[in-house]
């Protein structure tokens, strides 16, 4: 309590209780002590009114100072609550998208790695099929080829044993003529020589005069009688049997003599003979069975190597797609971590400056900027308080000058100020608004229009570039055909029995030097020059045929094999730009996330932004108004007008030793007021300046990542093209392709008959002149 001393009255008691103050003294018990909301007024006739109202007035002013720096202090905090609400709201927000974005970024990896696997795995796949599919190609090659060497081998020898066939049956034919000649009854020149004779009798005519004869009288043959003149000499005119008439002597004609004469001979070169034509003409039907069985396998293996390689194509087709996508992926979720990497960078200069002022998320105390601004004016505040109160004490304990009254002056308790209350409600509200925070959701993102971009995300969103493809090799193994053993030739007579039938049938016919001698020559050269073989077996054991392929036939392989070479070509052509497809696609399906992605940071740094501004507004009220300051200055007002009632209070003779201490106080608290003045306006500018940064990162952080979609709309158009554009030729080539396949199906039509006319052995050159017996060719070559 308050003890008011007066000299005439210092011993005397005052007993303080619960319900008030009660004087006991009978000297003083008319006095009269009131007690008031307002404090006590203490009516003491023996003490000075004036006095003891001028120091209620100055404890007046400095509770009115209090309460003012008190207000302005509340108005300060609760600016820096209003806008250290938003901040942390801030904070949590962009704290809690790194959070997320780690966990993306992981997401993202894993996909990679899985993506690059797959990759791997269908890699080998398609280079398996790449050897298998060149193989392939190959082996239809060497079919095509090895078809065409089997008809013309077929033909050559087809054709050779034809023509030995038809001439070992006109040789058959000769023979059995002279066989018909030996062993039918004929006429030779009798011993008598007639005398008379008339038209029509026969006689053979043997020159046995000196009578010159023309060539066209044969000698030792049958003569029919014309006419008979005696007169003249010759005088017998005969005709021959060609036809040849002319007059002849009677002693050159001879009476006709029968005879009869054996064929034992020739019956044997004839039978020789007839085993060869049988053989000749079984082996064509053998060997033709045998070449059609082979053509039809090899026919089969070019049908089967075909569609082995559009088997491929198809194949290779599916597994490119799988491959081409895993490495589209792979490569889009290494650009999409760099994004995140790069938004995160920019975020996180962000959120720094956010943290510089209001502190970390999840903090139990606030930290930053505005946690100097809070503390400084609660200290401010304290220190002024304390100050205050005790010198409002001081005063309070002097109440008499001369009355030697004690009285106890009480302050009733105030209601608390609403700046006060409304600093409560702000601390209470600023925890409640932290807890409730939450990252922001954006949907619905889609492309911006084109605007430079920055360097930084321009290194990690590259225009996909143009992957090659590596050469395809397929393998197939070629069945092999099964060994065509060599048919053996028919049994016939060996070549020292036909040489000897030979001799036999030289000397059973005339040795004219008609065409019979050349045919038997023939023969004899066929048996020595042949050996009872040809040339099939040879071809039919896989060797090189003797003669090479007609013009024709070497055209129709080699258009197939460059046709097929031409259709393998497109296909490996379309896959390329089926990879290129594949990429374009997921890249395009990746651009509008990536957009999205950046379209939410955007959404989130504006309305950081936003609120950020609307915090702030009252701070830039209290800057354009200065109220800080002159709540401070009516306080410092306050203290002034008590300073001068102290001071002429210590002036007078009435101040007791209690009061030595108010001038210091004096001093003490106006140097309060002046740091009032000068350190929580520099402060709040220091807030205000933090305010402006984050504004301008904040604007700026939203111009590059608008301009990232700037060019993420420039990469979608140029995908757009080459998605576009490999479509296009795409479709060419598989026009091409089905072009070249009908172009293949004609040529091999066409060829189908050039085959079949080398193997029925057209073109070929006669036997005659492969055996270079000096005869012209029966059949031209084509």
């Amino acid at each position: 309590g308050l003890v008011l001393r007066q000299p005439q009255i210092q011993e005397e008691l005052l007993k303080v209780a619960d319900d008030g103050l009660v004087l006991r003294q009978p000297q003083i018990q008319e006095e009269l002590l009131k007690v008031a909301d307002d404090g006590l007024v203490l009516r003491q006739p023996q003490i000075q009114e004036d006095v003891l109202v001028s120091l209620s007035t100055a404890a007046d002013n400095f509770a009115s100072a209090l309460d003012l720096v008190t207000a302005g202090v509340a108005d300060v905090k609760g600016v820096v609550a209003s806008i250290t609400t938003v901040c942390r709201r801030a904070v949590t927000t962009f704290a809690g998208r790194a959070n997320t974005r780690d966990s993306d970024v992981s997401n993202l990896q894993t996909l990679r790695s899985q993506s690059l696997a797959t990759q791997a795995r269908v890699q080998a796949d398609l280079d398996r099929l790449t050897t298998m599919e060149t193989d392939a190609q190959s082996s239809f090659d060497a079919t095509v080829a090895q078809r065409a060497a089997e008809a013309i081998a077929f033909g050559e020898e087809h054709g050779a044993t034809i023509k030995q066939a038809q001439l070992l049956s006109d040789v058959l034919v000769k023979l059995r003529e002279r066989q018909a000649v030996l062993t039918s009854s004929h006429n030779v020149a009798g011993a008598t020589q007639p005398t008379t004779a008339k038209a029509g009798d026969s006689f053979m005519f043997l020159k046995t005069s000196d009578y010159d004869y023309p060539a066209g009288c044969s000698n030792n043959a049958a003569v029919v009688v014309k006419k008979v003149d005696n007169l003249n000499d010759p005088a017998v005119e005969v005709e021959w049997d060609g036809g040849f008439i002319f007059w002849v002597k009677w002693v050159d004609l001879r009476t006709m003599m029968p005879v009869t004469s054996s064929s034992g001979e020739l019956d044997s070169v004839i039978g020789v003979f007839t085993v060869m034509l049988d053989s000749a003409n079984s082996g064509q039907s053998i060997d033709a069975k045998e070449h059609s069985e082979k053509d039809l396998q090899l026919m089969g293996l070019v049908k089967s190597y075909k569609d082995s390689l559009l088997h491929i194509d198809s194949e290779y087709q599916t597994k490119n797609a799988e491959r081409s996508t895993a490495k589209a992926t792979a490569v889009d979720a290494k650009q999409e971590a760099g994004l995140h990497g790069s938004v995160s960078t920019e975020e996180q200069n962000l959120l720094s400056a956010l943290q510089d002022l209001c502190g970390f998320a999840g903090e139990a105390s606030l930290t930053g900027e505005v946690t100097i601004i809070t503390q400084r004016s609660e200290q401010l505040l304290s220190s002024f308080t304390t100050k205050v109160e005790q010198t409002l004490l001081t005063i309070n304990a002097i109440v008499a000058s001369d009355s030697a009254v004690l009285v106890q002056v009480v302050r009733p308790p105030q209601p608390q100020s609403k700046a006060a209350k409304w600093i409560a409600d702000a601390r209470a509200g600023a925890a409640g608004a932290a807890a409730a925070a939450a990252p922001v959701r954006v949907q619905g993102a889609h492309l911006q229009g084109s605007v430079p971009g920055s360097a930084a995300l321009h290194e990690v969103l590259p225009l996909p570039p143009s992957a090659p493809i590596a050469p395809l090799h397929l393998h197939v193994a070629a069945a092999p055909l099964a060994s065509q053993p060599v048919r053996p030739h028919l049994a016939g007579p060996s070549r020292a029995e036909l040489s000897g039938a030979l001799r036999k049938l030289a000397k059973a016919l005339p040795g004219s030097g008609g065409s019979l001698a050349d045919d038997v020559k023939v023969l004899n050269a066929l048996v020595h020059s042949s050996g009872g073989g040809g040339t099939r077996g040879a071809a039919a054991a896989g060797q090189e045929p003797a003669s090479g392929m007609s013009a024709a036939m070497q055209s129709c392989v080699e258009e197939k094999q460059s046709l097929t070479a031409q259709i393998v070509s497109t296909r490996r052509a379309a896959r390329t730009e089926r990879s290129t497809l594949a990429v374009a696609e997921v890249r395009m399906e990746s651009l509008p996330r990536w957009v999205e992605l950046l379209q939410v940071s955007i959404d989130l740094v504006d309305q950081s932004k936003a609120a950020m501004l609307q915090a702030y507004k009252p701070l830039m009220a209290m800057a354009e108004t200065d109220s800080f300051t002159e709540t401070i200055d009516s306080a410092l007002a306050k203290i002034a007008t008590a300073e001068a009632t102290i001071t002429s209070y210590m002036a007078g003779d009435t101040a007791g030793p209690e009061a030595a201490g108010l001038p210091d106080a004096m001093v003490d608290i106006k140097a309060d007021l002046i740091k009032f003045k000068q350190d929580i306006p520099n402060d709040l500018e220091a807030l205000y300046n933090d305010g402006s940064t984050i504004t301008l990162k904040s604007e700026g952080l939203v111009a590059r990542l608008g301009n990232a979609q700037g060019v993420l709309e420039t990469v979608a158009g140029v995908t757009q093209a080459l998605l576009d554009s490999s479509a296009n030729k795409l479709q060419q080539l598989e026009q091409t392709e089905q072009d070249l396949m009908s172009q293949r199906m004609a040529l091999e039509a066409s060829c189908e008959a050039t085959l079949v006319s080398a193997a029925s052995g057209a073109g070929l050159l006669s036997l005659r002149t492969s055996l270079q017996l000096g005869a012209t060719a029966a059949v031209n070559a084509t």
